[in-house]
């Protein structure tokens, strides 16, 4: 854990990660254990990733999310709750793009209870994560 907080450390100025939030799962299906945790930065949370085993040498991504009931691309209110869930790949509107059902994929859902969740997998297209909202 002390090598995923030195990564989220470097990752920008003024992000409070919260170590407390972190989900461990499988996120794009290659049987080795990824990690995930929220961290919040002036009116804007943020989901980082980092995939693959904490020896080797992976990039980190991260996703930012507004916050406001009007927005999209935004949670309602704080506090919010990032969790594994099921992958789902295909939803009312279609198929997602990049998103392929493999044997142990996982996805997770940030969720504050008050907004439709927002659902968030990995794109094998794009070799980087993807969101969808209900």
């Amino acid at each position: 854990m002390a090598q995923v907080t030195g990564e989220l450390t470097r990752t920008g100025h003024g992000v409070k990660w919260d170590m407390a939030s972190m989900v461990c799962l499988d996120i794009d299906g290659d049987g080795i254990t990824d990690r995930a945790v929220l961290g919040y930065r002036d009116g804007q949370i943020l989901v980082a990733v980092r995939r693959g085993p904490l020896k080797h040498r992976v990039a980190l991504q991260t996703l930012g999310f507004g916050i406001d009931p009007n927005v999209q691309e935004a949670i309602c209110a704080l506090p919010a709750k990032l969790t594994e869930d099921e992958l789902v790949c295909t939803t009312e509107a279609g198929p997602l793009p990049g998103c392929k059902p493999r044997r142990g994929a996982k996805a997770l859902t940030l969720n504050d209870n008050r907004c439709d969740p927002i659902h968030l997998y990995w794109s094998h297209k794009h070799g980087a994560l993807a969101w969808w909202r209900e």
